[in-house]
């Protein structure tokens, strides 16, 4: 078919594309403006530092053209053809650290650190008493100097990271759309507060002034929206919600539990998010002028023949990820059974890997091995922090992807592998990139959580013991799905970043 030949046209859309989205992936920030996160960080800081690394981490680029079809009433058949992407998204956040309530994510140790505290404490007691953070340990520099290997015990959370947000509001246009307007769990999240407009039972929190509103005036009358009188703190908030992450985690695996909290919301709120995206994200007018050349292209398809009809369309400028924000996918203080006892409780079904000296499941640097991957938990025999606990995060996320395991968790979405949208990797820590939220917020990503830099390079003596990284997957999908997928024609790939 003509429309199928005529290849010329798919790879004049595909430049289109590719300049568009230059446009969108250029915040305008500069890499030395990078959060200095200090001994914790915010949301905010998330959403701004992964704003950076995207150019770096993103690789998005346009592998092919899709075809659907439309079957219409009475009679009749329209070809739609979109182009089909693929790219890298971040979906967890993950945080290595000594024990609950020193997580280096402010909000989550303030909520959700004393809810996993006091979960600690009971599961230990069943397994005996060990106290929580024993087997936590900092590296002296005569220790590091000596290069003794003592042994390290760590905690890590894989959470979902804020921006898997991203596909969800970014319009065909580059604006964001409003957190409301999504479906599902996160739609009724955005329904539970904004900060501007609230209504009564909702909650708002100006995180700049440290005041909180609860929806409600001194008397219990609703207060209805752009009333505040500011009648709780920030500190008091952190309080409410670690209530809720309580009653959450003792029902743990419920995933819209999170959303559906107004005490967990007010904290981890999905419109505030939405907002810090947008700030993050600038809108440019050229990228409207990118669309609108887009759509004369359409004209080139045309007509194919009788009772058939051809549209070019772009519904999407990203793939989206089956992953939700702020969702605790795996805590290591609710998994402690397995987390502490070590081989052969945890990962009898890796022996082969546990008890082969030479296996190549392990988290090295070139010929310096850092740790290796089996057993799954948070002890290691390592002289240096920075490396052991990139180690440890590798093993949380192994543990969050495997498709197989037993572990307590939140099992992983399935992965996406339909024509027109699929996850471009398997159940496993290598099956990613890796960027560095914290202690050394990086706009860099690496193949592997194990790569150089100073923090290795002088020891990786930090200060707390705290770590934290983003993990990006790739994606591959067509930019529209309406109709039904037929197949994908290829064509050279072309990459905008």
């Amino acid at each position: 078919m003509k429309w199928v030949q005529d290849m010329t046209i798919i790879n004049r859309v595909s430049a289109l594309v590719i300049i568009g989205l230059t446009t969108i992936f250029n915040p305008g920030l500069a890499y030395s403006d990078l959060p200095d996160t200090d001994k914790q960080f915010t949301t905010l800081d998330i959403v701004e530092t992964t704003a950076k690394q995207i150019p770096d981490c993103i690789d998005y680029c346009v592998t092919g053209a899709c075809i659907h079809v439309q079957y219409l009433f009475p009679a009749g058949i329209k070809v739609i053809i979109s182009p089909k992407v693929e790219h890298y998204l971040p979906d967890y956040l993950v945080q290595v650290y000594k024990e609950p309530e020193e997580e280096p994510y402010k909000e989550w140790s303030k909520v959700f650190g004393p809810a996993k505290k006091s979960i600690m404490s009971d599961l230990l007691a069943l397994m005996g008493g060990a106290a929580i953070g024993a087997g936590g340990h900092d590296v002296s520099d005569l220790e590091y100097q000596h290069g003794d290997r003592e042994t390290f015990y760590k905690e890590a959370d894989v959470i979902g990271h804020p921006l898997t947000l991203l596909p969800k509001i970014l319009s065909k246009d580059g604006s964001l759309s409003a957190a409301t307007s999504m479906g599902g769990d996160l739609g009724a999240a955005a329904q539970l507060g904004s900060n501007g407009t609230i209504e009564a039972g909702d909650f708002w929190c100006d995180w700049e002034n440290g005041t909180c509103d609860d929806g409600f005036t001194e008397n219990e009358e609703g207060c209805g929206p752009d009333c505040h009188d500011d009648d709780i703190t920030v500190e008091q908030a952190f309080e409410i919600g670690a209530e809720g992450a309580a009653e959450y985690l003792s029902n743990f695996g419920d995933l819209s539990g999170v959303f559906l909290d107004p005490r967990i919301t007010r904290v981890f709120n999905v419109v505030d998010a939405v907002e810090e995206v947008t700030q993050a994200f600038e809108t440019v007018n050229e990228l409207m002028e990118v669309v609108d050349q887009i759509q004369q292209l359409s004209d080139a398809v045309g007509g194919i023949g009788v009772g058939v009809s051809g549209e070019f369309r772009i519904d999407d400028i990203l793939c989206d990820t089956p992953l939700l924000p702020f969702v605790p996918y795996y805590l290591s203080s609710i998994d402690s059974f397995f987390w502490r006892n070590g081989w052969p409780l945890t990962d009898i079904e890796h022996a082969e890997d546990v008890l082969n000296p030479l296996s190549d499941e392990r988290v090295s640097l070139g010929l310096d091995e850092w740790g290796n991957l089996f057993p799954r938990h948070g002890f290691l025999h390592q002289y240096h922090d920075r490396k052991a606990s990139a180690t440890i995060a590798a093993r949380a996320v192994d543990v969050t992807v495997d498709d197989s395991s037993y572990r307590i968790r939140i099992p992983p979405p399935a992965r996406p592998d339909s024509g027109d949208w699929e996850g471009k990797w398997d159940h496993r820590w290598t099956a990613g990139k890796w960027s560095e939220m914290h202690p050394n917020p990086s706009s860099e990503c690496h193949t592997s959580v194990a790569y150089g830099g100073d923090a290795v390079d002088s020891g990786g003596r930090v200060e707390g013991g705290s770590y934290a990284w983003t993990f990006w997957r790739k994606y591959e999908c067509c930019l529209q799905t309406s109709g039904s997928y037929v197949e994908t024609v290829d064509i050279p790939e072309s990459c905008v970043l």
